[in-house]
């Protein structure tokens, strides 16, 4: 058995708390950032939120299709063959290839969670 002394205190914003002083106390910052992006950046972005809004908005309509047909729900993996990779070949939709894929799938994975 550890004898231990309970001397220090650590003020963490509701009253003060006594720890153990071979006790490791870690305490979560949050910090802010500001960012200021160049135009061609702010391209970038606009470009990349707007391929995601669109995966998005395909996603939801096609559940509420499924929904209303009363099929199972695909999941995030099979929404990303049909809207993301079947949908970067067809010419309607080749400007998706023009972004990162990863926030595509992001996206569908935070769609299926919801």
């Amino acid at each position: 058995m550890v004898a231990r002394s309970w001397s220090r205190e650590a003020g963490l914003g509701v009253g003060r708390v006594s720890y153990p002083t071979d006790m490791v106390v870690v305490v979560h910052l949050r910090y802010s950032f500001r960012i200021y992006p160049t135009r061609p950046q702010r391209q970038a972005l606009a470009r990349a939120f707007g391929c995601v809004r669109t995966v998005y908005n395909d996603a939801v309509a096609a559940r509420g299709a499924a929904h209303e047909a009363g099929a199972k729900c695909p999941s995030a993996v099979a929404l990303a063959k049909s809207l993301i990779t079947d949908a970067k070949q067809t010419p309607e939709r080749a400007w998706l290839g023009e972004v990162s894929v990863v926030p595509l799938q992001q996206t569908l994975r935070h769609r299926d969670r919801a």
